[in-house]
């Protein structure tokens, strides 16, 4: 036994610890009355397993000796630690839980997983610039092991690609030039947190159907997120910021998209914060929207039967033509409590005079702006139909002959509001005649309603003379508000 007979047992303390390999096994204490030891791997000729200090001669030297519980032909257990870190860090023993390079901590993955199947890994990044395209295999993550991501980069292309339930995966704390992620089966996931992205990262499905993954970003991704899906996505971002959203589904499916506290943003020429396009529908609740200070776009596109609804959040800046447009007359918006750019209540901020045309929505649920210019030349009126989701209509007339008493009915523009019983109730519209008042040349604007509908119950729009008795004349400079009711129109302001 390994008991010194100077220092019987109750004599002294007993001596027990744990150690990595035996090269970490500690000098042997005469001074101790047990001493025992539990190596954790192999290293070389030295097996893992319990050890002891034993009497080698009767002068009290002693020495470590194997017990059992591992044995050299046994295998060790898994090391499922996955560091890398450059050779000036000095890592403990390169390849044995910790490597030069992502590629080789990857090879490591695959040796652990193909004797432990689906089991998860994480490789961690100590701070560097990592050169290497790394293609995650399911259910293995990546993170940086660092305070911010800017000093853990990834210079190159990272790919997930799923496979099966158990292909979740995700990126934290580090930066990459760019992502692709590819969903291929049901139950994937993707988790990015505290990431920046230095180059577009790209969603797709490899595969068409009807299973639904999901994709987590708190991130910044600078030049553009793109979502491709086939088959049923869900999307969210609780924060960070996307530059250049685009996501374009296929007919047959379908995306759910929700950013929270996000900035949308496009910081480049004039672009779209945001495109969707196809059978997909986002959500965007109390985020920032942001272009650039020369702007001519609105905010989202919406195509192909997109819908969009934006709750809280502002406008950041004054250029913002309007919130959105559907060109081919298939998107919808919704809209709720969005602070202007110049004011918290001031939703109609920021329309850019050189927009000559705003497509609005096909829906009576949101705020659609919409322009029209005119010139009244007293040949006869000029008729302008107010599409039917406009919410803020812009007027801007001149008139090229002047007011004459003989011809007045032909000095005015008509503005044709829709059909009332086509839009939902107390559905709204403002509309501004934003000709400067001082100009002699402005034009005013008569106000009527479709054929068979009344204004304030009263107004027509019929009668043979365009004056206020049976018309809502707007004046150049002056604005109205009006609310739809059963039988017509109700003005509001």
């Amino acid at each position: 036994m390994g008991v010194g007979t100077a220092n019987p047992p109750g004599s002294q303390p007993v001596y027990a610890m744990q150690v990595e390999k035996y090269s970490n096994l500690p000098a042997p204490d005469s001074v101790q009355a047990w001493e025992e030891v539990w190596v954790e791997q192999n290293e070389g000729v030295n097996p893992f397993g319990l050890y002891i200090c034993v009497l080698t001669n009767p002068q009290g030297n002693r020495a470590w000796a194997f017990v059992g519980g591992g044995g050299g032909s046994s295998s060790p257990l898994p090391t499922v630690r996955f560091v890398v870190g450059k050779a000036a860090l000095n890592l403990i023993d390169p390849g044995m839980g910790t490597y030069l390079t992502i590629a080789s901590a990857l090879a490591a993955v695959a040796a652990y997983q193909a004797a432990n199947p689906g089991a998860p890994a994480t490789i961690e990044l100590h701070a560097d610039r990592y050169v290497e395209n790394v293609s995650l295999p399911p259910g293995v993550s990546m993170m940086g092991l660092s305070g911010t991501a800017e000093t853990v980069w990834v210079d190159g292309i990272i790919t997930i690609t799923g496979g099966g339930v158990a292909a979740q995966n995700g990126l934290a704390t580090l930066q990459f030039n760019e992502l692709v992620i590819h969903y291929t089966s049901n139950g994937q996931r993707c988790d990015l947190d505290r990431v920046e992205a230095l180059g577009p990262v790209t969603i797709d499905q490899l595969a068409n159907g009807t299973f639904g993954v999901y994709a987590s970003f708190d991130a910044n991704l600078s030049l553009g997120l793109s979502i491709s899906v086939p088959g049923f996505l869900v999307c969210s971002t609780l924060s960070g910021r996307i530059n250049l959203l685009n996501v374009s589904v296929a007919p047959g499916g379908t995306c759910l998209f929700r950013a929270y506290s996000a900035i949308m943003s496009a910081d480049a020429g004039p672009a779209l914060s945001a495109a969707l396009s196809g059978p997909v529908f986002g959500e965007f609740v109390g985020c920032s929207w942001y272009n650039n200070a020369g702007a001519t776009l609105p905010i989202i596109s919406l195509a192909v039967g997109a819908q969009a609804k934006i709750t809280g959040g502002q406008r950041s800046n004054v250029s913002l033509p309007y919130i959105a447009t559907s060109l081919d007359g298939t998107g919808s918006l919704w809209m709720q409590d969005v602070a202007g750019s110049t004011d918290p209540t001031d939703i109609d901020a920021g329309v850019d005079p050189a927009l000559t045309s705003k497509a609005a929505l096909p829906t009576a649920n949101g705020q659609a702006f919409s322009t029209d210019s005119f010139n009244v030349d007293g040949l006869g009126p000029v008729l302008i139909l107010a599409k039917r989701a406009v919410d803020t209509l812009e007027l801007t007339g001149t008139q090229s002959v002047p007011v004459d008493p003989i011809r007045a009915n032909n000095a005015f523009a008509l503005c044709q509001l829709p059909l009332s019983t086509e839009l939902v109730s107390r559905k709204r519209v403002k509309i501004l005649n934003t000709a400067n008042a001082s100009d002699p040349t402005a034009a005013s604007v008569a106000i009527i309603p479709t054929p068979g509908e009344l204004i304030n119950s009263i107004l027509s729009g019929t009668a043979a003379n365009i004056t206020s008795v049976d018309y809502l004349i707007l004046a150049p400079g002056s604005s109205v508000e009006l609310s739809a009711i059963t039988a017509g129109w109700q003005i509001a302001s």
